[in-house]
């Protein structure tokens, strides 16, 4: 719900001007709250995701991991070390050498593109799909 259907609803229950600060503060609370949900959902999301990919017992995406995986989306990191799987990385495209700010989680969605390249290649999505349906065999149920 936004502010203007807020306003609309408290109009129509014939809500004074003066009473209707009282209304939108708990609104913005509620959705102050909701959001952080969503946020903590995702950094969830996102440790699950990054323990499929991870390469060791804690759950974690190696730096030498990183980088393969950054190199078969046709990105390459010579511009800035890996920090973590959800953290913004400098790096340049092999295809036409733009430096671009991605997360590894992102490539790993296949999320990440350069946006100075039109098209994303087939080959790369295939390769992507093929690591992570044969990453870990003995993992699955």
């Amino acid at each position: 719900m936004s502010t203007d259907c807020l306003e609309a609803f408290l109009v129509a229950c014939e809500v004074p001007p003066r009473d209707r600060t009282v209304w939108f503060d708990a609104w913005l609370r509620v959705r102050q709250a909701a959001l952080a949900r969503q946020e903590a959902d995702g950094r969830e999301e996102l440790k699950q995701l990054e323990s499929v990919v991870a390469d060791n017992d804690r759950g974690q995406v190696s730096q030498e991991t990183a980088v393969r995986m950054l190199r078969k989306a046709s990105f390459d990191d010579t511009r800035e070390r890996y920090r973590r799987f959800e953290a913004p990385w400098t790096v340049e495209c092999m295809q036409c050498t733009a430096t671009l700010r991605i997360r590894l989680s992102d490539v790993v969605l296949a999320q990440a593109s350069c946006p100075e390249c039109p098209k994303l290649t087939e080959h790369v999505r295939e390769a992507w799909t093929e690591l992570l349906t044969d990453r870990h065999p003995c993992r699955r149920s």
